[in-house]
């Protein structure tokens, strides 16, 4: 399952026409690997988009490999799509220098948004390549009310929902409902590992006149074997490796799938918390226990401020055209941004969107919060990593981080590991031979 798709689809590429279209040919072809809710969200965005302007879009869902294999697959044969919808601003780079990706004025395109999200986007010189649609909050664990604060004279196993990496370790380690583990873990999904380990890297990094310790890791050969790495590493394995830690141990976790971990907490009371995005509260409404779920901020680790870890999708254009070039621009407004808020998912940072009024305050407090301007935003580490560490199902640095708690949770030493993991990403990057 790729990030932030909630509900794997099939193995193979799957054409959708969109309700609505105008007659006439297919029109524009659009290209993501969305399913379930995210799917239903876009197809609403576009169907609006050929209301107001009456061009028909045609809906290409990449499954299997995903949109970077397909399109690959597609250039080469000479059948180029208008649009397509990257996660990964590392491909944003690869795609526009190769050539394939249409420039975009940023006088045009640039829509208010700050120097932080047009970098991601793609920017260059007087140009944009890329026009963000959604975007998510990475920085939350995920828990039953009704388990540690229950109501009704009922006396509250904690006190308060951890604040610091400490305190969160100290609850997992003593946690306080017999009969279920404290975490869920869906670590057959190598993008939930990455963001547990980017969450700890932002809290721990510091910046210099080079740029920030977090930052500079997303360089082409970054140097791994620093102590930031290890700190965070070490972390993580002294967390992952308490006994008990995760329901039915490591190895199972391994085999269960994000959403499958969702489940564990929310439908089944196997564990009690787990880490996840914004995304997690749609996957539990399509539980239909009827739970509600609660939150808390990811804690600080040291002396830091707590991290603030988003992500993202962005469309870029890939054949020009009037249709095309009036899609992209559509994508950049309130109305396109509606059917995302609507669907409980939250909407690129351009300013008129941050006027829209979401259907739960849990949303607007968290739009809030990736929107405030003081806060130490960063973009998710693995989908800015460039060559042989882009994540992938069985490769990069989702491969490594599942060695990683592989050996952590089997009992391999945690210095061992870390030490192991490091070594990997320096072979990554050819720092290391």
């Amino acid at each position: 399952m790729k990030r932030r798709t909630l509900l794997a689809a099939g193995a193979a590429a799957t054409a959708l026409p969109l309700t609505g279209c105008a007659s006439g040919g297919h029109g524009l072809e659009v290209v993501c690997a969305w399913g379930g809710p995210e799917l239903a969200a876009f197809r609403a965005v576009l169907a609006g988009f050929t209301a107001s302007t009456g061009h028909p879009v045609r809906i290409v869902v990449a499954n299997g490999n995903g949109v970077d294999a397909m399109l690959s697959a597609r250039l080469a044969a000479g059948n180029r799509p208008d649009v397509a919808v990257f996660s990964e601003p590392s491909l944003i780079t690869r795609y526009a220098s190769d050539g394939h990706l249409v420039a975009l004025p940023v006088g045009t395109f640039r829509g208010g948004l700050n120097d932080f999200w047009l970098s991601l986007a793609g920017l260059a010189g007087d140009n944009l390549y890329g026009c963000w649609l959604k975007v998510a909050h990475k920085s939350l664990l995920w828990y039953r009310q009704a388990a540690l604060f229950p109501g009704r004279g009922e006396a509250p196993r904690l006190e308060q929902p951890p604040k610091t990496w400490d305190e969160l370790v100290e609850l997992v380690a003593h946690w306080p409902v017999r009969g279920q583990a404290p975490l869920a873990i869906g670590a057959a999904d190598g993008w939930v590992l990455t963001d547990w380990f980017e969450n700890v890297l932002a809290s721990l990094t510091e910046s210099d006149e080079r740029g920030s310790e977090y930052g500079l890791l997303a360089a082409p050969h970054a140097d791994w074997d620093v102590p930031l790495v290890h700190d965070s590493l070490r972390r993580l394995g002294q967390l992952w490796s308490l006994p008990g830690a995760l329901p039915y141990g490591g190895a199972r976790a391994l085999l269960t799938p994000f959403d499958a971990s969702v489940a564990q907490v929310f439908g089944e009371h196997r564990a009690g918390m787990l880490f996840e995005g914004d995304f997690v509260a749609p996957v539990v409404a399509g539980l239909h226990t009827g739970e509600t779920p609660s939150y808390f901020s990811f804690p600080r680790v040291g002396n830091r401020p707590r991290p603030q870890i988003v992500g993202g999708d962005v469309a870029v254009l890939l054949r020009d055209s009037d249709a095309g070039r009036s899609l992209m621009s559509y994508l950049t407004t309130k109305q396109a941004a509606v059917p995302w808020a609507d669907a409980g998912f939250l909407v690129a940072p351009y300013p008129g969107n941050q006027t829209i009024v979401y259907p739960e305050a849990r949303l607007n407090q968290l739009a809030d919060e990736i929107n405030d301007p003081t806060a130490e935003v960063q973009f998710d580490l693995s989908d800015q990593l460039t060559g042989k560490l882009i994540g992938d199902d069985g490769k990069g640095s989702w491969l490594i981080l599942s060695d990683f708690f592989r050996a952590v949770t089997g009992g391999r030493p945690v210095e061992s590991a870390v030490r192991e993991a490091v070594h990997q990403f320096n072979l990554a990057t050819g720092v290391a031979r």
